[in-house]
């Protein structure tokens, strides 16, 4: 078996941690590459399954680009949280129970949902992006409201005046939206969630909608609103700023991320042991 290791070296610095997973792996007959996480895999070396060494910023960084492959993934958290790694860096026994796992096909395989985005000006797209976690239209000043109409399906729905509005996938929704007061959903779960961020408003709220709805935010031309005061961000990376009128297209990607977790992984315990024990 052909295995990649993906490693964040400000994280692991002194590559102790990737230096005995290589070994470890070899020493089992496992083929193994070590390689920087930024840099992407050709066609003809794609490898079986990869193992990403980092926090959550480079776990993120990485999938898209593993989604694409259809290679899957394992976390070791080198990070702080590590709410997306299933693996922590801590005792030598735990590492080594994973990668036992590993080598003896003792884990099970998640497919979890993925974000296209477009951003339309006009009859021209100006921009377009994939997301596991969420896309977030948020203002870009301090000091002022934005007005975000809303469309599902190309029904008019609702006006937010606030901060900005976060669409989140399932494994998104424990991030960004959990912290505005949105809804956690399961990762088995076909849909997303739609949270307003700090609106201006007693009534509006989070919404839950199915995985195979489109999803249009555009900024609103009412009064208020300043040209380019608003930008789009998949997993906190700047797509582009959007300016009245600009409409901003979120449907699910044709592609799913394949997670692997291990045989008694637990959407529920992995809650309480990576939030509510925090």
């Amino acid at each position: 078996m052909k295995i990649a290791i993906l490693v964040n070296t400000e994280q692991d610095k002194e590559l102790k941690t990737t230096e005995f997973i290589r070994k470890y792996l070899e020493d089992h007959d496992q083929r193994v590459t070590v390689s920087d996480y930024t840099t992407p895999f050709l066609q003809e070396d794609q490898p079986d399954f990869a193992l990403v060494l980092g926090g959550d910023g480079t776990w993120l960084q990485v999938s898209k680009h593993m989604a694409d492959l259809e290679v899957p993934i394992l976390g070791v958290n080198l990070g702080t949280l590590g709410f997306l790694s299933d693996v922590e860096q801590g005792e030598e026994s735990e590492l080594t129970k994973w990668l036992n796992d590993i080598i003896e096909g003792n884990y099970q395989v998640q497919d979890q949902m993925i974000l296209s985005t477009e951003v339309v000006r006009g009859e021209e797209v100006i921009g377009t992006g994939i997301a596991l976690n969420d896309v977030i239209l948020g203002k870009k000043e301090f000091g002022h409201l934005i007005s975000l109409d809303l469309k599902i399906d190309q029904k008019e729905i609702d006006c937010y005046k606030g901060d900005g509005v976060i669409v989140a996938t399932p494994m998104g929704s424990t991030a960004y939206n959990l912290s505005a007061g949105g809804p956690i959903i399961s990762h088995d779960v076909p849909a997303f969630a739609i949270t307003p961020i700090c609106v201006h408003s007693l009534y509006q709220r989070s919404m839950v909608i199915a995985a195979n709805r489109e999803v249009e935010v555009s900024l609103s031309p009412g009064k208020g609103n300043y040209k380019e005061l608003a930008t789009v961000r998949l997993d906190g990376k700047e797509l582009c700023e959007i300016q009245k009128g600009d409409r901003v297209r979120i449907r699910e990607y044709g592609v799913a991320l394949h997670v692997i977790r291990g045989r008694d992984w637990d959407f529920y315990q992995n809650i309480r042991r990576k939030l509510i024990k925090n």
